[in-house]
């Protein structure tokens, strides 16, 4: 990972200057917030599990290669190549660019674990992601808005296929109705006519 894995207990210091450690069990639930000295040179929501790139179909972004990358790949990318800089269980609320220092926001930690027992957990940090259900993919018909954005057409080159395939649709359509529609009528007629005429014949 690239911050340290952050364990803790607290205690209190009695009259007789004892320390007596603290149940922390009845901040069960409680968020703390912790700070950690790490350095990012890219996009901040790239490290947090929560953000738009990871949860949000509308967001987009572009690979080395040029092309989109999914929202599935995008989280691939973030457990495979441990990209969070915030624990488990915890979101990333704020990045300091000056000091270089990330404010997560955790749930608090119950129990001091064994030595051993400290590790990074994928599938705790898989969790951090939101269950996105993308039924016939009718998600993505709320991104019209990025769709029909000036600088998204303008590069777009399936816009102008689909864009020319539409116009000569409506060109043709326009020419049916108020050219070709009267010649099929008569066509269709005259052969009725005939077929008519031969099936009764006088």
């Amino acid at each position: 990972m690239k911050i340290p894995k952050v364990e803790y207990e607290i205690f209190d210091l009695n009259q007789d200057y004892n320390l007596i450690q603290l149940d922390l069990s009845v901040c069960e639930g409680v968020k703390i917030i912790l700070s950690t000295n790490v350095e990012l040179s890219d996009n901040i929501d790239k490290h947090n599990s929560s953000s738009g790139y990871y949860n949000d179909y509308c967001y987009t972004t572009t690979s080395k290669y040029g092309t989109d990358i999914s929202l599935k790949d995008r989280r691939k990318e973030f457990i495979d190549n441990n990209m969070t800089i915030c624990e488990e269980n915890c979101d990333l609320i704020g990045y300091d660019y000056y000091y270089k220092k990330a404010k997560c926001s955790c749930e608090i930690k119950i129990k001091l674990p064994i030595l051993n027992e400290i590790k990074f957990d994928k599938e705790r940090l898989k969790n951090n992601f939101k269950d996105i259900n993308n039924i016939m993919n009718l998600q993505f018909l709320k991104c019209y808005k990025v769709v029909f954005k000036k600088e998204n057409i303008i590069h777009n080159l399936g816009f102008y296929i689909l864009g020319s395939i539409v116009c000569l649709f409506l060109i043709c359509l326009f020419l049916f109705c108020f050219k070709f529609y009267n010649i099929l009528v008569i066509k269709i007629n005259t052969i009725f006519l005939d077929s008519k005429n031969d099936n009764n014949p006088e």
